[in-house]
């Protein structure tokens, strides 16, 4: 294999990848909404809560016929559907609090927030930061996901390594890496 390079990432001969990057507060808010909304977990929860509304409406109409009027079940449509929509918008506006107030806990250069350096080969994930540095093997991720902003290399079912597409040259470059980084996943399975 010749060697490529793709400023600020690199393939090198023997098949490894290199990326540095920053990793912002911008950057982890984004990931904790992907995590939220392509949860298993939380899709699951999701789906047993509006399974629970709908059975509570279903017993509240039925508790109430006959219908008096239709001007009282108009209420009751009414009533309903602003509490299904502040529900949803009380849900969002409190989950979205809780990750900036965690997100605004987190210290530059203490973990998270700051200089991120990872290597990817046959072997594993490498990655340093300002405080430790860790490796995993591939049997050791759990899998890779991206999207059109980053890429995430699951360590756990919960927790990521987040690789902005920002830090790659060009797309092409991003995707390269996350190709490279799936197939060694791909060859340990």
């Amino acid at each position: 294999m010749a060697a490529i390079w793709l400023e600020p990432f690199t393939i090198l001969p023997m098949a490894m990848a290199e990326i540095d990057y920053e990793l912002t507060r911008d950057d982890l808010f984004a990931f904790q909404l992907y995590a939220l909304k392509n949860s298993p977990t939380v899709k699951k929860f999701a789906r047993r809560t509006r399974v629970m509304y709908g059975v509570v409406i279903v017993i509240m109409a039925a508790l109430m016929t006959p219908w008096r009027s239709t001007l009282a079940l108009a209420a009751f449509v009414l009533a309903v559907g602003t509490f299904i929509l502040l529900s949803w918008l009380f849900t969002r506006a409190l989950t979205r609090r809780a990750i900036t107030d965690q997100i605004n806990r987190e210290l530059p250069e203490k973990g998270q927030l700051g200089r991120h350096h990872i290597a990817i080969d046959e072997t594993g994930v490498f990655e340093s930061t300002a405080v430790g540095e860790q490796r995993v093997a591939w049997a050791g991720i759990d899998r890779i996901e991206r999207n059109e902003d980053a890429i995430f290399i699951y360590t756990t079912p919960h927790a990521a390594l987040m690789i902005p597409r920002r830090a790659f040259a060009t797309p092409e470059a991003a995707d390269s890496f996350a190709e490279l980084a799936e197939s060694y996943l791909r060859a340990q399975k």
